[in-house]
């Protein structure tokens, strides 16, 4: 599928490399490759990459492709965002919640915890660990 200012925001999460310099961005010299992580100010002729680059033209620049340790390590950040999100079900589940509240989440999640520790330093450190969150 060819990226074009229909669906430029399939361009985030993926890599560019600069080919050209015609649209004066300042995203790097030709051959830097770059990481999307946002796109805004669309058109038919020029994009926004973030919000301190300037614009760049769609004939600046080509996606790369993604290497298998780069999928990789996707997949393992999308993993723990499941096993995130399911663990908040799970607490709204029990406690039979229709909204979720990511602090009396962590409350509960730090009282669980201290009710399962033994010693008086891994209640310690599970406390220590909320404050840091």
């Amino acid at each position: 599928m060819k990226i074009d200012y229909t669906n430029a925001t399939k361009l985030i999460g993926k890599r560019i490399k600069i080919t050209g310099t015609g649209s004066g961005h300042t995203y790097g010299p030709i051959g830097t490759t770059v990481k999307v992580v946002r796109v805004s100010g669309v058109d038919q002729r020029t994009l926004m990459l973030n919000s301190r680059g300037t614009y760049i033209g769609w004939n600046d620049f080509t996606v790369e492709p993604a290497t298998r340790e780069e999928i990789l390590t996707d997949v393992e950040g999308l993993d723990k965002d499941i096993k995130d999100l399911r663990a908040k079900l799970a607490f709204m589940d029990e406690l039979k919640l229709s909204t979720y509240d990511e602090t009396e989440f962590k409350v509960y999640s730090v009282l669980q915890e201290l009710n399962t520790s033994s010693s008086d330093i891994e209640k310690a450190k599970v406390i220590a660990k909320l404050i840091n969150q």
